[in-house]
């Protein structure tokens, strides 16, 4: 028994061949290098020792197994053992011990493929002494080639079991392969450098490693990235030694990027093995390239038991804190179920990545990290990711890179962070997160994307020379002497946007996370840029969107712009938005902080501007939240350095509120629209602070509050929108630009004079409250929109369009209306006295609600609705006209009815409604024009009632009868209309006459003294309802013709009434009504002759003074009983019009043989015979007659026959003749 490194090694009694090199090459077929010049055979003991130290290659000319293989310590060659992937010589096996106390063991160099590889397998044991040295170094795949090998790039790293960095600012070129557990691939290339060989060995008994064993990468030599290690797999009994186990990539030379770490895997199979017996090192740690950010990925290292299940062992990364760059991680090879591993270690800043084909349940997966800032978990595809319904983040940093949504509970503990892999040039990775639950950041836990943002460039990168910083919800800072040259972007309300760099330092990352429960946060949130390293401008902070149930915690919420080193420039300030999503929930259960400062330079107005805080509670949904604007107390900024909106054109947001605090300074950009929309709106521009608008900016509400600068640009524009509860809103105290007002139910009070290049008033009232009103440009009211004024202002000149409204609210007394006499719509409240110096034309409505117009010697028109309300005066000008020219309605609403004056009803063929009693020194009712009642009650002057139109008294819907007082004259055209409806006509005059003739329901005709009333000879005044004419004693009213001796007709309906006192009557004819009957001792009444179907009795005997003379009885139809008709329909034969030959021949009877054709047209084409009075008169007598046929028809008939006979009778006659009979 011979004990050797602490193993009892049984001697075995076989032949011994000794290598003594005397052939002529290094080949094991080669007799002569052999004692004995034989060629060894499979039972032989192989020695190399120090009888020769040249190298050997053992290949298929020898035997491919042999008893045992030792290299004493006099041996210093290095065997080449030519195994290969193929069945050519896959393994090479030794039934006894192989034992290397010195020299070398290598397997054959390769090429473009997986040619050679080291196999052996060991029956005994291994052993490696001190001396020796397994070496695979930099004979995997050439420069370039390999699965791993980079692709574009100028100088990029090979991968295998960790990725390769990339020599400039983008992502890994390469991937990783191979397996974890049982590794045997080769190392890929860098873009010239070789990678490491594969090393294999199953060892029966023991293996005691004092030496090393290597598959390491080539070193470094050439100016080329590096390349990546290959494979170590040793199965073994047990293992022990001090000695080292290595896959390592490596890098270039002159700091170029390092190559990916190999893979290793140790598996014990003896039972109660485990590792603590080894002392040495086992890594497959990425290149080191000497420079930061430039070093490869560790691979992996696997270790397992016989304790463990097969794949179920420990899984190590770990990457002897190098410093790779953004993306360079250990990526899991194809298909991993990292849940199967026993246990799985991350440490020395290693990063463990999950592509979309592995799988990964944490809570069923062990993890041993070291902590956040050594240890990371990359989630690159969720596929295969689960999370238990209860996670915990502890003792490691998850990044995610792809969006993660799942119902669980999150808390990150102390040792925990959130974040997601930093970029370069382009926004590839941000944070998103979708929870169903709560998220817990507990105190020191973190969910930290500081410097993830862009890596170079970015849409708020400087550009130009200088050294400045980059911009996002703020500008960068600069120089004194140069102007910012960065940009900001991104939105407001919803930011998910990475910070952009500075001149060199790097921007924030981008937070998006969705929690449906509490979001509690006692840690930390953030976003920022890199912290300050070198001489150049700092990143912009970055974006935060946390949309949350609800919040609570004491923590801090930051995404804030960082200073370059050495003073320069900051960089600016990034974007938070926070939306609470749970009813009723406010920010008042958080007390932490929240900011999105710029970069504190420590040098004079070199800080970058503050970015944006958007926060909005459950009651501001949806976009109704407030934006703050806010520094840091220090800061000193550029008057170019500040925050706004945005400044590529046409960006829109809309908010509830702005809040601009500690040295914010805030503008919206040209062409950009910020809409301030809630009702609850605010706008606080705080002492210190500036608000700037070269865009476009809507403000609702009515908290405005201007402590400190604020400025419009010629070229935007305000919009006061106003809420609809908003009763008053004071606007702001500033020049403008383009000015516009818009909300129907909102008055806007102005704070000062105001001045702006364009002012629109498109809804609700813009009251100048006696402040001046200056616009240099376009100043338009629309329709809705309502300029109110005292009358004393000084008042650029409006153009109206339909729908504007000028109101005149002053209380002083007024020479003028000071915007000018022509109106669409013209208003009068409060106390003042307005006096008209010009015409007054108002193409809309006038309304009167206060104060006093005086019409003085002006006339006016109206050609929309003219309404007086209790409280105004007018005081008209019966010397003038009122003038209503259009389709309206005329109201008064004063308990006392004001006096129009001379009112006109229309000048073009226009329907005027009245909305209420009027009273009127004249009324004047135009051609074509039409006054309807509607029951209203109308009171004229002494200037009298014309009607060329049509003065419809028909009862309204409510049955209220119209009452016309009229104390001047009464004069109806020919071509004019007046129906009567069933009111009632008073003329309460003196010396009054009446012309034409008119049908009354009710007329009265009454004197308060001795009286005369005209009536136009030949015409006929019909009353249907009731006749009343009365004088007084001793003073009668006269009723005469305006001819002497020439009649004028009274027809009084059979069913009227009448009442005649204290009258005179001369040259009447009643024939074609009543028989009238005024008597002359008991009613005071006088004939004076000429008077037709007049009674006059007295009392005492003899003769009458005064007789009737020619009476006429009314006429009885035959078949005009009620039996006859049966209630039906007459024919035009029963009510005595035969036939239309009859017809025709009565009209020749009565107009004149020849005229029928002539009254017929002129009943179709009035104005075509307006001229031939006799024409027209006739065709009146004829229609009359045909008419009182009709009505003696139904005398004497029930009332129902009546209402539905008559109107069946009467669309006949309109059918036939283009005329109907009125029935009373």
């Amino acid at each position: 028994m011979i004990t050797f490194f602490g193993l009892s090694v049984s001697p075995v009694y076989a032949a011994t061949k000794t290598w003594d090199g005397g052939g002529g090459d290094e080949s094991c077929s080669t007799a002569g290098n052999w004692n004995g010049d034989t060629i060894p055979t499979s039972s032989d003991d192989i020695v190399f020792d120090a009888t020769s130290a040249k190298d050997y290659t053992w290949d298929t000319g020898c035997p491919l197994t042999v008893a045992s293989l030792t290299q004493d310590m006099g041996y210093t060659g290095t065997g080449t053992i030519a195994t290969t992937y193929d069945s050519t010589f896959p393994i090479f096996t030794i039934s006894g011990n192989l034992t290397l106390t010195n020299g070398g063991l290598t397997h054959t160099d390769n090429s473009t493929a997986e040619t050679y590889r080291l196999r052996v397998n060991v029956g005994g044991n291994l052993i490696i002494g001190t001396g020796s040295v397994i070496d695979a170094d930099a004979i995997g795949y050439d420069g370039g080639k390999g699965p791993g090998a980079p692709s574009g790039g100028s100088r990029p790293a090979g991968s295998h079991g960790g990725l390769g960095a990339p020599s400039t600012s983008i992502l890994p070129p390469s991937t990783t392969y191979g397996s974890i557990t049982e590794p045997e691939n080769l190392g890929s290339g860098g873009k010239a450098h070789s990678g490491g060989g594969a090393v294999m060995f199953t060892v029966t008994g023991s293996t005691v490693v004092y030496g090393t064993v290597r598959a390491d990468a080539v070193a470094p030599g050439g100016d080329w990235g590096g390349a990546a290690g290959g494979s170590v797999f040793l199965t073994t009994g047990t293992i022990d030694g001090p000695g080292i186990i290595t896959a390592n990539g490596k890098p270039g030379s002159n700091n170029k990027p390092g190559g990916g770490g190999g893979r290793v895997a140790v598996i014990l199979l003896d039972g109660g093995a485990d590792f603590t017996a080894f002392e040495g090192s086992i890594n497959a740690y990425g290149g080191d390239s000497g420079s930061s950010y430039k070093d490869g990925a560790a691979g992996t290292v696997y270790q397992e038991t016989a304790a463990q299940s097969s794949g179920g062992g420990t899984l190590i990364i770990d990457n002897n804190n190098l410093q790779t760059k953004v993306g360079v991680q250990t990526l899991m090879p194809s298909s991993v179920d990292l849940s199967t591993f026993g246990n799985i270690i991350i440490q020395n800043d290693a990063n463990l990545s999950v592509d979309s084909d592995d799988t990964l349940a944490f809570g069923s997966v062990t993890l041993s990290p070291e902590g956040r800032d050594e240890a990371e978990i990359t989630i690159t595809d969720t596929t295969g990711v689960t999370f238990p319904s209860a996670y915990t983040l502890s003792g490691y940093t998850l990044n995610i890179d792809s969006e993660v949504t799942t119902t669980s509970n999150w808390t990150i503990e102390s040792t925990g962070r959130l974040s997601h892999t930093g970029n370069f040039s382009s926004e590839v990775f941000k944070l998103f997160l979708n929870l169903t639950g709560n998220l817990t950041v507990d105190s020191g836990g973190e969910i930290n994307t500081n410097a993830d943002g862009y890596t170079s460039g970015g849409p708020g990168a400087p550009y130009g020379s200088a050294r400045q910083g980059g911009g996002h919800g703020g500008l960068g800072g600069s120089s004194t002497s140069v102007l910012s040259t960065s940009r900001t972007y991104g939105s407001m309300v919803a930011p998910i946007n990475l910070g952009s760099n500075g001149s060199g330092h790097v921007g924030g990352g981008a937070i998006i996370v969705t929690v449906s429960g509490v979001l509690t946060n006692n840690g930390a949130i953030s976003a920022n840029a890199a912290d300050p390293a070198i001489d150049q401008g700092g990143g912009a902070g970055g974006s935060i969107f946390l949309t949350v149930g609800s919040i609570a915690g004491t923590g801090s919420i930051t995404a804030d712009g960082m200073q370059g080193s050495n003073a320069k420039p900051g960089g600016g300030g990034g974007r938070v938005a926070i939306i609470l999503e749970s009813t009723d929930e406010d920010f008042s259960g958080y007390s932490g902080s929240i900011t999105a400062y710029g970069g504190d330079s420590t040098s004079s107005e070199r800080d970058g501007a503050a970015g944006t805080v958007y926060k909005q509670a459950y009651a501001q949904q949806p976009s109704s939240g407030s934006v703050i604007v806010s520094n840091f107390a220090t800061a000193t900024i550029k008057p170019d350095v500040i925050t706004i909106m945005h400044l590529v054109t046409g960006t829109s947001a809309t908010i509830g509120s702005v809040l601009l605090d500690s040295n914010g300074i805030f503008r919206v950009g040209s062409g950009d629209i910020l809409t301030l929309s809630d009702a609850g709106t605010t706008l606080d521009v705080r002492s210190g602070t500036t608000l700037l608008n070269s865009g476009s900016l809507a403000l609702s509400g009515t908290g405005f509050t201007i402590s400190g600068t604020y400025t419009n640009d010629e070229a935007s524009s305000v919009f006061y929108t106003g809420q609809s509860d908003d009763q008053e809103v004071t606007m702001l105290n500033a020049s403008y630009g383009n000015l516009a007002v818009n909300n129907p139910s909102t008055t806007f009070n102005t704070a000062a004079n105001i001045s702006a290049t364009t002012l629109t008033i498109s809804g609700g009232i813009l009251n100048a409250n006696g402040s001046n009103v200056t616009v240099s440009s376009t100043f338009r009211i629309l329709s809705g929109g309502t300029l109110a004024l005292n009358g004393d202002e000084t008042i650029s000149t409006p153009t109206f369009e339909t729908g504007g409204t000028i109101m005149y609210n002053g209380t002083g007394t007024y020479s003028e209306l000071i915007v000018g006499d022509t109106y669409q719509n013209l208003s009068l409240s409060g106390s003042g006295i307005w006096s008209l110096d010009a015409t007054l034309d108002v193409n809309e409505k006038l309304t009167l609600s206060g104060g006093t117009l005086r019409q003085e010697s002006q006339n006016i028109t109206i050609a929309g609705d003219f309404t007086l309300n209790d409280g105004s005066t007018l005081v008209a000008n019966a010397a003038q006209t009122i003038t209503l020219d259009g389709n309206l309605t005329l109201t008064d609403n004063s308990t006392t009815k004001q006096n129009l004056g001379h009112l006109i009803i229309g000048s073009s063929p226009d329907t005027i409604e009245l909305g209420s009693d009027i009273t009127v020194t004249t009324l004047e009712i135009g051609t074509g024009d039409t006054l309807n009642t509607h029951g209203y009650d109308i009171t004229v002057g002494t200037g009298g009632i014309l009607i060329y139109g049509t003065l419809d008294a028909t009862d309204d819907i409510e049955g209220d009868k119209t009452i016309i007082t009229n104390a001047g004259n009464w004069e109806r055209k020919s071509i004019a209309t007046f129906t009567h409806g069933t009111g009632s006509v008073v003329m309460n005059g003196l010396n009054q006459s009446m012309s034409g003739s008119n049908v009354f329901y009710h007329f009265t005709k009454t004197a308060s003294a001795e009286d005369t009333f005209t009536i136009g000879e030949g015409t006929q005044q019909n009353f249907s309802g009731s006749l009343t004419l009365q004088g007084n004693p001793g003073q009668d009213v006269s009723i005469r013709s305006s001819t002497s001796g020439v009649e004028m007709t009274f027809l009084v309906g059979t069913s009227a009434s009448y009442s005649f006192a204290n009258i005179d009557v001369k040259d009447n004819n009643a024939a074609e009504g009543q028989t009238l009957s005024c008597h002359i001792d008991n009613d005071g009444c006088t004939d004076s002759g000429n008077n037709t179907t007049w009674l006059f009795p007295q009392t005492s005997g003899g003769a009458a003074a005064r007789q009737r003379r020619n009476q006429r009885q009314p006429a009885t139809s035959g078949g005009g009983s009620e039996g006859s008709s049966g209630g039906g329909s007459p024919s035009l034969s029963e009510v005595g019009i035969y036939n239309d030959v009859e017809v025709a021949n009565t009209w020749e009877s009565e107009v004149g043989s020849g005229q029928v054709e002539e009254v017929y047209s002129a009943a179709l084409e009035p104005e075509t015979f307006k001229d031939n009075t006799l024409i027209k008169e006739r065709r009146e007598i004829f229609i009359e007659r045909v008419c009182q046929r009709v009505e003696n028809w139904f005398r004497g008939k029930p009332d129902w026959v009546n209402e539905s006979v008559m109107p069946r009778l009467n669309r006949r006659l309109n059918e036939r003749w283009e005329f109907t009979c009125i029935m009373y």
